[in-house]
């Protein structure tokens, strides 16, 4: 598992747990990693559980890939406030619920990864805020509803993946 005793390493900045053996959930009290830019978390690994709300605190956190695991259950509103974060990738795991509107806030977000995983509801209009996105991946999820008109103000976007969501209307925006 994880430590959660490793909570208490106040200075630290990266974290790589890459093709190790862990297993378990991810632990709130890594809240109080106040100085932690990037945690990677890959490889031969199952970590189940929820996305913590309380990591919403990591406020110096940039680079965030947790692909591939056993995560479930929503996307935490809340996260909107990791205003550093430049990238997160959560896809291929069993996360549900909708896509955030209150994401719009992350000013700083060049990549976000969320396919392969059971997300539904409508693309966020907000998200024409996301103006530093590069690539946004949220193939094969349930997601439905129209494609935001909006989203033509995001003009850094370069790969934007929507495959296999087969319940998204309309047409394509001029």
């Amino acid at each position: 598992q994880l430590p959660k005793q490793w909570s208490v390493l106040s200075h630290l900045q990266e974290l790589s747990v890459c093709n190790c053996y862990v297993c378990g959930q991810l632990p709130v009290g890594w809240s109080a990693l106040a100085n932690l830019r990037i945690l990677e978390v890959a490889g031969e690994f199952q970590l189940s559980g929820q996305l913590p709300v309380q990591w919403s605190a990591l406020a110096k956190l940039q680079d965030l890939p947790l692909p591939g695991h056993e995560l479930s259950g929503p996307l935490p509103e809340q996260w909107s406030a990791l205003t550093h974060l430049s990238k997160l990738d959560l896809s291929w795991n069993r996360l549900s619920g909708q896509l955030p509107e209150q994401w719009s806030a992350l000013s700083q977000l060049h990549e976000l990864h969320l396919g392969g995983n059971e997300l539904s509801g409508a693309l966020p209009e907000q998200w024409s805020a996301l103006s530093s996105l590069q690539t946004l991946e949220v193939r094969q999820n349930s997601l439905q509803g129209h494609l935001p008109y909006q989203w033509s103000v995001l003009v850094q976007l370069q790969l934007l993946d929507l495959s296999w969501n087969s319940n998204l209307l309309g047409q394509l925006p001029e």
